[in-house]
This record gives structure tokens, C-alpha cells and sequence, in this order.
């Protein structure tokens, strides 16, 4: 697999992306489950507490609690009476006798001490109401109402305080009874649940995180296969075929990706049946451009064939036949297209070619001369298994590359009296022999080796034509 820079690699980023939803999800979810067990723990421990002493409260003595007011009044009998009321309540919810109290409220910030259950009162000291309770129990005065405050910590604990009006005959508040519930094995049971939670949430993120990975992975290596696939069409190599064994998308994908491979083979394949013309004509349609039906060029046109070729054939198997054919057009071919030429076709042991460009008369001319000389070193190291003879014809001027056929079948070819020339100088051309038309020879000039020259009658063309055999060009013959 190629080296891919780790933050652009696939499984790395589907990796980051899992971890950071699944650490932003525990993240998320364990702080609205720890505050809001907070808040369950807040509120059910408050109400309960505030049940407790708002019942309590009903039952003390208002009248007898605004005179307790110092060390001397907890030694009275409404001190003992009150202090055994408490000591019920006390007993009966199981408070701690150390949190359950009352007050004398002196404002909402600081209050007197009166009625407790330690064996040692501390009746007329002041006590500072925690900043956390005032708002609490200034409404408790205010309403006549128990309330109980939030969860607050102090350097003793994590506590709730609940707080309800003591009345007096008159209805007026004598005073507050107080008590504090101390959370902290709560608390430390609700940290316990959290991290619980993070560590179970821990343990699956790791397993998404794993599963990311092999996943990612196996993404990642499926798509590097469809990638190496893409880059084979693009170099023509079409028999490359994509492997998954999956039959998700990604397997889909592979499918029609080896379909249009094949297809595209196919279509490869037809262009070698098709000349360089008809190919640009098919790629300015594929690219949206229009083509047109005909189109007037001024060309050389080349057209060999093998002199004696029915003698040549007899008694050879078609099979064999073909072959040595074969070997004789590819390296016909291969000297055409290195001298500039399109083969438009192959016509049984013939070849028509067409040569466009400034220099269109000499490529042709050089190209015959050059298959001319191949053909006789072929014949002489036995590259046949009879000896083969060419002859080529060449003629140059205006014609037509048109589109004939139908809508379902098509034909780009060259249509031109000169096309016929070329094909008929072909057909007069002896044995090893090359010959030009008359207007081809005055294109060129010195720069051909006439090897002799005629004025000849050929089938379908009025009055005679100049035909020249060519044994050179830009130099005498080699």
C-alpha cells in the first residue's frame, strides 16, 4: 500500500473521528448522569428532611422556645421539655443528635443557639448560618414555610439542611428548627457509580475504537484495490480485475468496476480493427464536439499489394496462409505509422494508407521504398515460407474523409478519384516496385530517382496518365 501521510490514511481518520465522538459521548453522558443523580440525591434527601422537621416543629412550643435564651433558660423546665421532643424526632428518623437543633434568628446571616441535644448545651452562643443555607432560611422565616437548602460542602462534609418556622401562640415565629443530614457516603457512593460508568464506557469506547480500526482498514485496503484499478484502466491495462469478496457496497463497486472493465477490453480491442481518422472522429463525439460527415483534406494515398498472390497461397492451408500474412502486415504496419502513415485498412493482402502533413509525398515515398527493401531481407533470411513480392502505388491530392453507413453501423473512410489512382498504380506496379502519379513526381521534383516513366491507360480514368517508377528519394537508391 502506498505512503500515505498517517492524517490523510483512511483508518487513521475514521479512528480520530470514533474516539473523539465516543470520548465527547462519555464525556456528555457521564456528566448529565452525575449531575443529575446529584440532583435526585439532592432533592429526595431534602424533601425527605424537610417532612421531618416541618412535622417536628408542629409539635414544639413557641411560646416556651422564645424565652430560651441563654445557659441559665437550658436548665428550665421548658428547655428539658423541648430538648425531649427532640430527642423523639431524633430517635425516630435516626438523625444524628448533633444535627438536629434550634435557632433564634437574628438576621439572615447570623443566629443564636437555643435548644440541642448534647448533654452540654451551648444555649446563647451565635452561629453563622452558612452562606449556602441563608436564602433558605430567610424564606422559612419570611413564608412560615419548612424548606431545606441545595447540597453544599464545607471542610466537614457534603451536607442538605432543612429548616421549619417554630410558632407561637400568636402564630409569630419564635424560632427555626434545624437539621443536617451529612451525604458524604452518598456521595462517595454516586463518584463510585460515575466511575463505573466511565470505566464500562471506557471499555466499550476501546472496543468501537478497535472495531474502527479493522474496519478503517479493511476500507482503506478495499479502496487502495479499487485506486490500483483505476490506475491499470488508465495505463490500458484492461484484463486487471478487483478482488473484494465482500458483498457490501464496496463489493458492488468492485463488480461494476470489473464489468467496465471488460467492457472497456472490448472496446480496446475494436480499436485496433479501426484507423487513426475514425478514432479522432469517435473522440471529438465523445467529448461533445461535433464531427462532420465529410471532411475535404488534400492526402497522400499509399496502397500495396502482393504480386502473384493466388500462385503464392496454392496448396498452403488457410491457416498458414494467415499467418504468414501476419507477419508480413505487422511489419508493413510498423514502417507506415514510423513514417507518419494511418492504415484505413486492410483488404486481404492489400494495405491503403493515408499520409497527411507538409511533407506528406516524401513520408509516403520513403515509407514504400523502406517496405520495399524490408520485404526482400525478409524474403532472404526465409521469414516466409515462400518468397513474397510487393507492389506499392502512391498517388496525392484532394479527397474526402467521409462518413457513410447507417445510423447503427457507421464507416469513416477516403473517397476521391485519387484513392482509385492510388489503388490502380498499385495494380501496375511490377514486382519489388514503386509507382507515383504524375502530380506526386512534380510535388517532389529532384528529390526523386526515377527509374522510368509512362504515359498509361488505367480502368476508369479518361485519356492516359503519367505513372513514374520511383527508385529513390533525397538520394540516389540504396
Amino acid at each position: 500500500m502506498d505512503r500515505m501521510p498517517l492524517h490523510r490514511r483512511l483508518a487513521f481518520r475514521l479512528t480520530a473521528l470514533v474516539t473523539l465522538l465516543g470520548v465527547s459521548t462519555i464525556a456528555v453522558i457521564g456528566v448529565l448522569t452525575y449531575q443529575r443523580s446529584r440532583a435526585d440525591l439532592e432533592h429526595w434527601f431534602g424533601v425527605a428532611l424537610q417532612r421531618v422537621v416541618a412535622t417536628a416543629a408542629l409539635e414544639l412550643d413557641g411560646d416556651a422556645h422564645r424565652g430560651i435564651r441563654d445557659l441559665e433558660d437550658a436548665t428550665g423546665e421548658d428547655f428539658a421539655r423541648l430538648q425531649a421532643q427532640l430527642r423523639r424526632v431524633q430517635e425516630a428518623n435516626g438523625l444524628r443528635q448533633d444535627l438536629l437543633y434550634t435557632l433564634h434568628l437574628n438576621d439572615g446571616e447570623v443566629a443564636t443557639a437555643a435548644v440541642m441535644l448534647q448533654q452540654t448545651p451551648y444555649t446563647g452562643e451565635p452561629y453563622t448560618v452558612p452562606e449556602a443555607n441563608r436564602a433558605a432560611i430567610r424564606r422559612t422565616v419570611r413564608e412560615k414555610t419548612a424548606t431545606h437548602s441545595a447540597l453544599y460542602e464545607d471542610e466537614h462534609g457534603a451536607w442538605i439542611s432543612a429548616f421549619a418556622p417554630i410558632l407561637d401562640s400568636q402564630g409569630e415565629v419564635a424560632g427555626v428548627l434545624e437539621a443536617d443530614y451529612e451525604l458524604a457516603r452518598f456521595r462517595a457512593a454516586l463518584r463510585e457509580q460515575f466511575l463505573s460508568i466511565l470505566a464500562t464506557s471506557s471499555v466499550a469506547l476501546l472496543l468501537a475504537i478497535l472495531g474502527s480500526l479493522v474496519f478503517g482498514r479493511r476500507l482503506e485496503t478495499a479502496l487502495f484495490r479499487i485506486r490500483e484499478g483505476a490506475a491499470a484502466i488508465e495505463q490500458e491495462h484492461y484484463g486487471h480485475r478487483i478482488e473484494l469478496g465482500t458483498e457490501d457496497e464496496l463489493g458492488l463497486v468492485a463488480r461494476q468496476f470489473n464489468r467496465m472493465a471488460e467492457v472497456l477490453s472490448e472496446r480496446f480491442q475494436m480499436l485496433k480493427f479501426l484507423p487513426r481518422h475514425t478514432l479522432d472522429a469517435v473522440r471529438s463525439r465523445a467529448e461533445g464536439q461535433d464531427a462532420p460527415e465529410a471532411e475535404r483534406v488534400d492526402a497522400a494515398i499509399f496502397f500495396s499489394d502482393i504480386r502473384g498472390y493466388t500462385a503464392m497461397s496454392e496448396g498452403l492451408a488457410d491457416e498458414r496462409v494467415v499467418a504468414m500474412l501476419n507477419v508480413y502486415l505487422r511489419r508493413q504496419a510498423e514502417l507506415l505509422q514510423a513514417h507518419g502513415g494511418t492504415i484505413d485498412k486492410f483488404i486481404g493482402d492489400a494495405v491503403l494508407a493515408v499520409f497527411r502533413g507538409p511533407d506528406r509525398c516524401a513520408d509516403a515515398v520513403r515509407a514504400a521504398l523502406e517496405i520495399q527493401r524490408e520485404v526482400e531481407a525478409m524474403n532472404a533470411r526465409g521469414a516466409f515460407e515462400r518468397p513474397v513480392t510487393v507492389g506499392i502505388g502512391i498517388a496525392a491530392g484532394s479527397l474526402v474523409f467521409a462518413e457513410i453507413g447507417s445510423e447503427e453501423r457507421r464507416e469513416r473512410t477516403l473517397i476521391g478519384s485519387v484513392v482509385n489512382l492510388a489503388a490502380r498504380l498499385c495494380s501496375h506496379a511490377g514486382e519489388g516496385e514503386v509507382v507515383v502519379s504524375g502530380p506526386l513526381a512534380e510535388a517532389l521534383g529532384a528529390r526523386l530517382w526515377i527509374s522510368r516513366s509512362e504515359q498509361v491507360e488505367l480502368k476508369g480514368f479518361a485519356g492516359e496518365q503519367a505513372c513514374h517508377g520511383v527508385a529513390g528519394i533525397d538520394g540516389p537508391p540504396t
